[in-house]
């Protein structure tokens, strides 16, 4: 089902402040098996990619997106939906991904090894 505008920036306000509190100038690297053998990828959570995870369109600058949705200060007429639906899907698992650093199988410092 798709959600409203109203709902959309409901969740994007407060995975905004949760992504400043969890994530926010941190690195994760994700590390899985694939046909037996390990893959990895690091992903730097900056500013400027939270708006790439809500799957918001908008003239707005990712870095104002960002600082406008902390402070719960976007407007309805700012944003549109993807015509896709991708942007209800990454909307229903926002909230999880603000947590990952509390959802991860394994979780600790990386020591540059």
């Amino acid at each position: 089902m798709s959600k409203t505008k109203s709902e959309a920036l409901r969740v994007i306000h407060s995975s905004a402040v949760a992504y400043q509190n969890n994530l926010v100038n941190k690195n994760v690297l994700f590390v899985a098996l694939s046909d037996g053998k390990p893959e990895m990828f690091e992903v730097s959570f900056l500013p400027r990619s939270f708006q790439h995870l809500t799957g918001i369109r908008t003239a707005l600058n990712s870095t104002t997106f960002y600082s406008l949705a902390l402070r719960d200060r976007i407007r309805e007429q700012d944003i549109e939906f993807a015509s896709d639906g991708t942007t209800d899907r990454k909307l229903d698992v926002l909230k999880s991904l603000m947590n990952i650093h509390i959802t991860a199988r394994m979780l600790g410092n990386y020591d540059h090894s």
